[in-house]
């Protein structure tokens, strides 16, 4: 079992360790092993995960992972859903800009960017003591969900896609299971 400290708001000061941040408990593991590389995260008990097309989705139930799934635009959540999508991408394929930020910045251009779901503007930061950088996902004048991107290792940075029918709410989760990614292997390995 693995209890993960968040820190709290983001605008207020501080290490993140001492300022009144939550405790989010993650009793399982979801693991996948595609193309030779191996994705693993830590998330809730009672949550469902599976792989995807070279990623992994989980979900708070399975009928958020099915309203998650279900849409290509912002999607439809309920109370209490929350659904994050993750994507690997190995840093040979950025080039020299190899860093959060860069895979942000690609994959935020023209691909979320629709009449029900604005990106918001990117910042840089850390999640138990990863680089991280962030871009809120908006839906009017409310966040509904946000892009983190990951660096795991000097070969790995990895895209949280997250949304939640109460995105305040949910963040400390995200974040907790965002620290726990790992990845092990060489992207193109059999």
């Amino acid at each position: 079992m693995i209890l993960a400290a968040c820190g709290g708001d983001d605008e207020e000061e501080g290490d993140g360790n001492d300022d009144g941040g939550s405790s989010v408990e993650l009793a399982e593991t979801f693991e996948t092993t595609q193309q030779g590389v191996t994705l693993s995260f830590d998330h809730p008990s009672g949550w469902v995960a599976e792989e995807g097309s070279l990623s992994a989705v989980a979900a708070s139930s399975q009928g958020a992972l099915d309203r998650g799934n279900s849409s290509s635009d912002a999607p439809e959540l309920e109370d209490g859903d929350i659904f994050i999508n993750v994507f690997p991408s190995p840093t040979e394929s950025l080039g020299e800009d190899a860093t959060p930020r860069a895979l942000l910045e690609l994959f935020s251009g023209d691909a979320i960017g629709t009449d029900a779901l604005q990106p918001g503007e990117i910042s840089d930061g850390e999640i138990d003591g990863k680089t991280v950088a962030r871009l809120d996902l908006n839906q009017g004048d409310d966040v509904i969900g946000e892009m983190i991107a990951v660096a795991i290792s000097d070969d790995w940075v990895v895209v949280v896609l997250a949304a939640a029918a109460d995105y305040d709410d949910a963040k400390a989760t995200i974040e907790a299971i965002a620290a726990t990614i790992q990845i092990e292997g060489t992207a193109g390995a059999e």
